[in-house]
């Protein structure tokens, strides 16, 4: 705080929305009156030298919860959920009987995961996993899809102010389940460091504890539905909805996007991802709106 005449100029920290793990903050002055200020400042300390004030106090900067809502980041980018289907998962955590089952899907190098409750399949989400063609793999969209698990688990566990509980996160990817077991020490040399990365985070920060199934993949191919075991079940609609998020979602840098430029001097031109196209231009549209849906049918 600085004094200015019979008016003090207070500075307050502004986070400025961003919600990393370490905060950046931002002082922004506004004057008011001193006798005001001083009522409403309960500080540890106050020094008066030149001119200013020094208030100095401990305090806690707090950051808003996080509902399924508010989740912004690619983790969630879809998620299905109803009133009665949250509750009943907020007391399957309290009481140790959550199952919630993952899967992953991988296809013209893009990587997608999926998550569906055992005990109710309302509940369920998926999502389009970031990175480069060349590091997505199969088992990069498993391990997106326990980290989804986590974050839907620990964002229902602080909004409910749930202290204590257990969930069981079912996966046909053991490579998966051994390296989220191990998660308390991981290397930056290991594929898929960015995700092991925010999977230990979750678990570190969380109230809730994560026990792990090894669920057998696609034994709908060997059985009939109506003889799979509950997880059986859910790993078949995982499945499902894994390369359904593939299927439906497009990258950004393999759409078609094409443009129709007018001016006085050239008239009409066709852009095709930004670029003029200088002949041939029926069949190039062609090409490019029909090579991209069938490479999302077909692969």
């Amino acid at each position: 705080c600085r004094i200015i005449g019979d008016n003090i100029r207070r500075y307050a920290m502004d986070t400025g929305g961003i919600c990393t793990r370490q905060h950046r903050y931002i002082l922004q002055g506004s004057s008011c009156d001193i006798f005001n200020v001083i009522e409403q400042c309960n500080p540890v300390s106050v020094h008066h030298e030149e001119g200013y004030v020094l208030l100095t106090s401990i305090g806690i900067v707090d950051r808003e919860e996080q509902t399924l809502e508010e989740d912004q980041d690619w983790v969630h980018k879809k998620i299905s959920c109803s009133d009665a289907s949250v509750k009943g998962l907020v007391d399957q955590i309290i009481n140790g009987t959550a199952e919630i089952v993952c899967d992953g899907s991988f296809g013209n190098s893009q990587s997608s995961s999926a998550f569906i409750s055992v005990h109710d399949d309302t509940l369920y989400g998926g999502n389009i996993v970031p990175g480069n063609p060349s590091c997505h793999s199969a088992y990069r969209g498993e391990l997106a899809g326990i980290l989804s698990i986590m974050v839907l688990v620990n964002n229902v566990a602080g909004k409910d102010s749930i202290t204590e509980g257990r969930v069981t996160i079912g996966c046909d990817c053991q490579g998966a389940i051994s390296a989220v077991k191990n998660v308390y020490w991981i290397s930056s040399k290991w594929n898929n460091f960015d995700i092991l990365k925010r999977i230990q985070f979750e678990v570190r920060n969380s109230t809730i504890k994560f026990d792990f199934y090894k669920v057998k993949a696609h034994q709908d191919e060997i059985k009939k539905y109506h003889e799979l075991d509950r997880w059986e079940k859910a790993n078949v609609k995982a499945d499902m909805l894994a390369k359904e998020f593939l299927k439906n979602s497009a990258r950004r840098e393999d759409r078609q996007d094409i443009h129709m430029n007018i001016n006085d001097k050239t008239g009409w031109m066709i852009q095709v991802n930004n670029e003029i196209v200088t002949r041939e231009i029926r069949d190039k549209i062609v090409e490019h709106v029909w090579t991209f849906q069938g490479r999302r049918f077909w692969m």
